[in-house]
């Protein structure tokens, strides 16, 4: 719906709706209020509250007034306008629309976390997936997450004409116990005297063309000294040579550093400085490698650009420093791939997560071309579907998971010699 009003001071908009279809405009028949809006007016959706009479011809009510006038859908505006429209409404045949969201804060110490349900098309049940093997069926739950890790949430809703889910991948991010990591900024192109740049100085692009799969975030970050891409995590494997490309706005010299929170104590040791090099151009590139032993863990990257600054040991905690950018990032360092995981580096399953349970399975590779005892397992490693598979090059290979419920799964194939290979299915 599109209110417009005239003029250009901001008005109070009130819309009623006769849902019960008796002649009166109840308290309870608000189903809008757009308080102080400025002109031109509002652009908004309005839903039709539970119990609505259907198919009958409904009194829609509209009123603009002053702010601070007009306070009832019977009472004469004082300087603004009522408008009548009729309105029918139909039975919705629609399943539910899943949306929800969280007080989760990328980066920040939130646990418990709490979810909204968001879900349009009056969905009657709720059923919530927290991706740590706990569910709740409650409409907007608080979760308590006891171990480390970065976990998918899946929510399926059903009313009357049907259930549908949706699942996203990498939800929340939450570390236990929690770590508060230090402050640090810089103050863009605010230098001394001398040393002050022509415009602000901040950090363009972080990219790892070799992360699993390759990383690149492209900000425009140029005032503040500082922000947080947590949100963004980034992945790779133990024993990996990353090699880590930051790019600035201008090419002035200055000093690109990186540290990781190996250790996960919360704080950037000196010892966890992985990359600090200089740079006349606008892009500096440095590798650092994936250190054994931190398998399974989420540790926390800084970037800091310095302009007008070479050589010297920089601190990851400094504020307000001069023509300077701070970026927080977040890795996740996966478990060792073991053999199976590796085996059939040409296969490609798409599309991985798949919402209506159907997968196409490509094997390239004609040498490895053959009939696959194809097994899938839940989580808990119970086999949920058994069936033969015949991969190769001359056409995709189907596989059918629609009966079987939102999650994440594990997919192992097993050819005729008995040599196995194990791939990771999402089902939305």
């Amino acid at each position: 719906m599109i209110i417009t009003t005239g003029g250009v001071n901001p008005h109070d908009i009130r819309v009623y709706l006769d849902a019960n279809n008796n002649g009166i405009f109840a308290a309870s028949e608000l189903v809008y209020t757009g308080l102080n809006t400025p002109s031109p007016g509002v652009t908004t959706t309005l839903t039709l509250p539970a119990g609505t009479t259907l198919n009958q011809p409904l009194r829609l009510r509209i009123i603009a007034d002053a702010i601070g006038n007009t306070a009832g859908p019977c009472v004469s505006p004082v300087s603004g306008q009522v408008e009548d429209y009729t309105v029918i409404a139909r039975p919705n045949t629609l399943p539910p629309i899943i949306n929800f969201s969280t007080n989760y804060v990328a980066g920040g110490c939130v646990n418990p976390i709490v979810f909204t349900d968001l879900t349009t098309n009056l969905p009657t049940s709720w059923a919530w997936n927290f991706g740590d093997g706990t569910t709740s069926t409650l409409q907007n739950p608080t979760h308590t997450y006891t171990a480390s890790g970065t976990y998918n949430v899946t929510l399926a809703a059903t009313n009357a004409n049907g259930t549908a889910s949706v699942t996203r991948l990498n939800a929340v991010t939450i570390q236990v116990p929690c770590l508060t990591f230090c402050a640090a900024n810089g103050t863009g192109g605010m230098g001394p005297t001398g040393q002050q740049l022509p415009s602000p100085f901040y950090i363009s692009t972080v990219s790892i063309a070799n992360a699993t799969p390759a990383f690149t975030n492209s900000t425009s970050v140029a005032t503040g000294g500082y922000a947080n891409y947590t949100s963004l995590p980034l992945s790779a494997n133990v024993g990996n040579s990353l090699s880590l490309t930051v790019a600035t706005n201008l090419g002035a010299t200055h000093r690109t550093s990186a540290w990781v929170d190996w250790n996960m104590n919360g704080t950037f040791d000196n010892s966890e400085l992985v990359v600090n090099g200089n740079s006349n151009s606008n892009t500096f590139t440095a590798p650092f490698t994936v250190p054994a032993g931190t398998a399974g863990i989420n540790p926390r990257m800084r970037v800091m650009v310095v302009a007008n600054v070479t050589g010297g040991t920089p601190s990851a905690c400094a504020t307000n420093v001069a023509n300077a950018e701070v970026e927080d990032y977040q890795l996740r360092i996966l478990p060792l791939a073991t053999r199976d995981a590796q085996a059939l580096p040409t296969l490609s399953l798409f599309p991985n997560p798949t919402l209506d349970g159907r997968v196409s399975l490509r094997l390239p590779d004609a040498s490895a071309a053959g009939l696959y005892a194809t097994e899938v397992q839940n989580v808990l490693g119970a086999t949920v579907l058994r069936t033969a598979l015949r991969l190769g090059p001359a056409a995709d290979a189907q596989l059918d998971l629609s009966a079987l419920p939102a999650g994440v799964y594990v997919l192992r194939l097993r050819d005729a010699q008995g040599q196995t290979a194990l791939r990771r299915l999402v089902r939305e």
